[in-house]
């Protein structure tokens, strides 16, 4: 590619052989040795010092005090990055690497909608925006699709004529929905979005599907399913992919194995983990066998390769609904639900239904229909004789299990298709986990979990109805295998606390052993579940904290020892008042009060490991964050050990304490975080990626960055953030020359400076760059490539000439 602009040369080899003779490459040499004063040099000048710029630009900025020496946890400075409103709109997204939790307002979302096809815009359309959803409750097979949680939870707006709309910044990412008369669609969005995201409708469609009992009377809660055939690839293809995942879960259950044999007390989640591994490995056989059966076709003429003589599908869930007091489950925006087509899915096999019945049958009932477009139809599904099933959870002594408990139920035997295994859960307070709909005269199965995923376990196989309407209730004891804590809670009044959450906390010499949020009964009574680890030994505690009232109340006890597969009765527990062990205020280096400051105490313990290893650890409950004038309290009951205390605010360097006095005064100084900011000109030729630069501290010892130029709306910038008070030197490099083109020496930073620095605003690297492009040719002019690079002398600012390669692309350098 030939250069552009004034800083450009072209110039052409010749070679009677096909390659640069010794004369022409010593020539070439002399040459770029002396055109390499681009690089280092003014253009046309004869210094030998390098290009700075001059510090009388900053003749008002005072020298910033020298930053202090301080680490983090070992860390020299903070990772955590917040991106001010100061910083030009949008440039954030180019660090999210950096910024973990972006909690300033970045680059809104403008959205331009198309109505059905790209380039009609959708005028004046209802839009709605939501930001990123907790997933627990999305947990529930029943749940609505996103993006009716968009319209159900969002903000509304609407478009332009023109079809576009601005949105809210996203802080990590978003749900949008779209709908007007006959169209709808949705879309995920991060926070590191293009300036301008596109959303395009399509016709809105939606399934009815209705389900009716032996008498043709509609039956309401009957859960309903939609299914698509999914299509595997040809024989050839599709065989290697699956050889491929079999080899990935045989080595997966290998590696299982091993796990178990070398940690038994987690024998039961290895074992779950196991058995859905299994259940993959036989999907995987099956797909392989169809595909050998499917094999034995004709062969092509043409080709001589294997025709199919079926294509293997497989069939996944795309929706599930309840039918309503009508009977009827209505499946809207079913585009969304359906899985569009590859382009190598054969056309009969795109878009194959069926509408099921979800729950444990002796035989599956469904309908099958063509998904484009959806049938207009309302589908009937005949619901066959069944009874219902109530699983009741109880502890090991029997005693009901208040808190929230989920069950997947399925028919023992072979391995059902996925929608006869139905979900189930019971929510706080409940008795039972119900099943309305349970097929007659099956073997069931189910598994059961908590909440938090931390506790599974198994339900030995048990007969379920045998009777149309018969109700099987069957008890099934919590973490059979793990420990349990029962207890009743009280005030400090001695009054017990009825359905109030508290949080708990189980601790070792180690550190947190099990921690939750727990609802109490209306008898204030509580199961707290646990597992042991190795590395937990005795003793231990138990501390309790109420989640919404005062820090300074709760509740010590400890736990000489910890019973597995049992339950450990603690009888009444009484909340009593804890003591304030640190308290103070937070400051910045200005002496400025920070509000919302978090103030946490941290441990010094001996974590797990071979060989263990010292470290500081946050202790749970004790942290709290500074009010308006900067004042904060801690509270707990400490035992012996070694403790400090810990402190971060938004745009502030952390504070670690020296030392820690319990219910000593501790004032708490945070160092305001700058930012180095800078605009640079470049030649339009050179990549920003192919620009480095340095930031270099003037204090001995402190460790330098790099960075390289970054690109935003047409601009190029130079930015570290979080950088601490001081003096530093900025060095602006090219790749693969050993010296920088350009310096900037004696950059004073104050701590809170942000904004691009006088000192660096356009800096131009412009005349001291060049680019010239050389053709290899023989001596008829033809192109030719020769096989070593072109090598260039330099001359090195106090070192002397070197030299620099440049790799042949084709016959061109």
């Amino acid at each position: 590619m030939k250069p552009s602009g004034r800083n450009r040369a072209e110039r052409t080899c010749h070679s009677d052989k096909g390659h640069l003779g010794k004369g022409l490459l010593l020539a070439i040499l002399v040459l770029l040795g002396a055109a390499s004063a681009f690089w280092v040099w003014q253009g046309g000048g004869t210094s030998n010092e390098v290009v700075t710029v001059p510090d009388e630009w900053s003749e008002d900025e005072p020298e910033a005090a020298e930053p202090g020496d301080e680490k983090v946890d070992g860390r020299e400075e903070a990772k955590t990055e917040v991106l001010g409103d100061d910083l030009p709109e949008g440039l954030r997204t180019l660090y999210s690497e950096e910024v973990p939790e972006a909690t300033d307002q970045g680059q809104p979302l403008v959205l331009q909608v198309w109505n059905r096809q790209k380039g009609v815009p959708a005028a004046e359309t209802d839009v709605w925006f939501v930001q990123a959803i907790d997933g627990t409750g999305l947990k529930d097979p029943f749940a609505q699709h996103w993006s009716d949680l968009a319209m159900r939870r969002g903000e509304r707006f609407k478009t332009d004529l023109q079809g576009r709309v601005v949105l809210p910044a996203i802080q990590r990412w978003a749900i949008v929905a779209a709908q007007r008369s006959g169209a709808y669609g949705f879309g995920f969005f991060r926070a590191k979005h293009r300036e301008v995201e596109t959303l395009t409708m399509q016709p809105d469609e939606t399934v009815t599907v209705r389900v009716v009992d032996g008498k043709g009377e509609r039956v309401a809660g009957v859960p309903v399913g939609l299914v698509q055939s999914i299509p595997l690839r040809d024989k050839t293809a599709s065989m290697k992919d699956l050889q491929r995942q079999m080899q990935k879960l045989n080595r997966d259950a290998a590696a299982i194995r091993s796990y178990i044999q070398t940690h038994p007390n987690q024998r039961e989640a290895a074992t779950a983990k196991m058995q859905a591994l299994r259940m993959e490995q036989a999907k995987v056989k099956r797909a392989m066998a169809v595909q050998k059966k499917g094999a034995k076709g004709k062969l092509s003429a043409k080709k001589a390769k294997p025709i199919p003589a079926q294509v293997a599908t497989r069939r996944e869930i795309r929706g599930r609904q309840r039918t309503d007091a009508e009977g009827l489950a209505v499946f809207r925006h079913f585009q969304a639900l359906r899985r569009e087509p590859a382009k190598w899915w054969p056309a009969q096999y795109a878009d194959q239904f069926e509408a099921v019945l979800l729950m444990p049958l002796q035989q599956g009932v469904s309908q099958a229909f063509q998904g484009r477009p959806a049938p207009a139809r309302t589908m009937e599904l005949r619901l066959p004789p069944t009874g219902s099933l109530a699983l009741r959870p109880v502890d090991q002594d029997g005693r009901p299990f208040t808190h929230p408990v989920r069950a997947t139920l399925r028919a023992q035997g072979a391995e059902p298709q996925a929608w006869m295994r139905l979900e189930g859960r019971k929510a706080q307070d409940e008795e039972w986990i119900e099943f309305p709909f349970v097929g007659l005269h099956l073997r069931l199965a189910a598994r059961c979990r908590l909440d938090d995923d931390d506790f599974t376990w198994n339900i030995p196989a048990f007969p379920g109805p045998n009777q149309a309407g018969e109700r099987t209730v069957v008890d099934v004891v919590v973490a059979p295998k793990a420990g349990m804590l029962f207890g009743r809670m009280l005030d400090q009044a001695g009054k017990p606390l009825a359905s109030v959450r508290l949080e708990f906390l189980i601790n070792s010499p180690a550190g947190r052993l099990e921690g939750e949020a727990i609802t109490l009964d209306p008898k204030g009574q509580f199961h707290l579940p646990f597992k042991v680890q190795k590395h937990h030994r005795p003793p231990y505690r138990l501390e309790i904290r109420g989640a919404d009232s005062r820090p300074d109340v709760g509740l010590v006890r400890a736990l000489p020892t910890l019973a597995l597969a049992r339950v450990t009765d603690l009888g009444d527990l009484r909340l009593g008042t804890l003591d304030r062990i640190a308290f103070g205020r937070v400051r910045d280096d200005s002496g400025k009060p920070v509000e919302g400051a978090s103030v946490k105490l941290q441990r010094e313990r001996l974590s797990g490991g071979k060989p263990p290893k010292v470290g500081w650890h946050e202790e749970a409950f004790t942290h709290t964050r500074s009010d308006a004038e900067g004042q904060y309290e801690l509270f707990a009951v400490l035992e012996p050990g070694k403790y400090r205390l810990w402190s971060q605010a938004k745009d502030h360097f952390p504070f670690v304490s020296q030392g820690f006095q319990t219910g000593a005064k501790t004032d708490i100084e945070l160092l305001r975080k700058s930012r180095v900011m800078g605009t640079v000109l470049m030649p339009t030729w050179l990549p920003g990626k192919n620009v480095r630069l340095v930031l270099q501290p003037a204090r001995a010892g402190e460790k330098r960055r790099e960075d390289r130029v970054r690109d935003y709306q047409g601009k190029k910038y130079l930015y570290f953030d979080w950088v601490k008070p001081g003096t530093y030197s900025v060095q602006v490099r090219v790749q693969d020359f050993p010296d920088p083109i350009l310096r900037v020496e004696r950059l004073a930073i104050r701590a809170g400076q942000v904004g691009i620095h006088p000192r660096l605003k356009d800096l131009d690297l412009r005349p001291y760059l060049y680019r010239f492009v050389i053709t290899a040719v023989d001596g008829k002019g033809k192109p030719i490539q020769p096989k070593a690079p072109l090598l260039a002398r330099i001359q090195r600012p106090g070192h002397g000439p070197g030299y620099v390669g440049f790799p042949w692309r084709g016959n061109r350098v």
